[in-house]
């Protein structure tokens, strides 16, 4: 049985205002009684510790340790990585990826339109999403401050969302939070304010919670941002891409739309539908924490690197 991993996180990955992703899954695996060690650096790694492998997620942190691959492939040490992002948004992050993607023992990660491609370079692909926080939690609320809520960045890669929803502020009572809220704010949108904490993001939403994709859209690969808002109890339409359909069911935990005109209808449609909304996002809720929390997908993550280690014999 496996019991220890090297963890590569980010040096604020627990910081209370802004707990990174890294926490949920460490903290998960710690109550799975593995023993995991956190990392911030190359040089954090001791060579005389016994452990199983090492485990990170951030691209940008693992570029600035690469020594780490050097040294797990020298010493014939398991490496996984659970990548949270899509790495076709541009042809250079496309080709750091594919670069540390084959150096690692599995690729989790969510681009499975790409998954021959990486199997003929010798990447071994696993569909792995991300979940729901336990932090996350159902605010009963009397009154909402706002018609719609957009939680997310401002970039210039993802220019047609920001048109999207640009085009949506002026027609209706939309607020921003983001941590490029000044950037909404000079730009000319009318409501935008600073990042919300995970765990208050219930307290904040609105009467409909929009979920929209950056401007790369590929198959059975979306934002965190839909377990984050559905499982804090967020009424949602949420910008359709394949294999959602698996993850939440539409009318009835949340709302898919598939274009600009579809959604401006629905949003006038549920903005006058009080009651079924109210509904909605409960179900919405109730179904996030049971099925996609982050017990589960850690559950299949340490099962697979269980499963690896022993068919390899490491």
């Amino acid at each position: 049985m496996i019991n220890t991993f090297y963890y590569l996180v980010p040096e604020d990955y627990n910081e209370s205002k802004k707990i990174k992703t890294e926490y949920f899954i460490i903290d998960s695996l710690i109550k799975k009684g593995i023993n995991i060690i956190p990392i911030f650096t190359f040089k954090d790694i001791k060579k005389d510790s016994k452990y199983d492998g090492i485990i990170f997620n951030s691209l940008k942190i693992i570029l600035k340790n690469q020594k780490i691959l050097t040294y797990a492939k020298k010493n014939n040490i398991p490496i996984f990585w659970w990548y949270f992002d899509t790495a076709k948004i541009r042809f250079a992050r496309q080709r750091r990826v594919l670069k540390i993607a084959k150096q690692v023992s599995i690729f989790f990660n969510k681009d499975k339109d790409s998954f021959s491609d990486y199997l003929q370079s010798n990447i071994n692909p696993i569909w792995l999403d991300q979940g729901v926080p336990s932090i996350c939690n159902y605010t009963e609320i009397q009154k909402y401050d706002y018609d719609l809520s957009f939680f997310g960045s401002y970039e210039k890669s993802h220019s047609k969302r920001t048109n999207l929803l640009k085009e949506i502020d002026n027609k209706f009572n939309l607020i921003i939070y983001s941590k490029d809220y000044k950037k909404f704010l000079s730009n000319g949108f009318q409501n935008a304010k600073p990042f919300v904490p995970i765990e208050t993001i219930s307290k904040k939403i609105a009467k409909i919670n929009l979920i929209l994709n950056g401007d790369y859209n590929s198959n059975y690969c979306w934002s965190n941002r839909i377990h984050l808002i559905i499982g804090s109890g967020g009424f949602s339409l949420v910008e359709y891409v394949k294999g959602l359909e698996n993850e939440y069911i539409d009318n009835q935990h949340c709302i898919y739309f598939n274009d600009k005109n579809d959604l401006v209808e629905k949003i006038n449609f549920w903005l006058a539908d009080n009651n079924n909304r109210e509904k909605i996002r409960f179900n919405g809720y109730q179904h996030a924490h049971k099925e996609k929390r982050y017990e589960i997908k850690t559950n299949f993550f340490i099962q697979t690197i269980n499963e690896f280690i022993n068919n390899n014999h490491v």
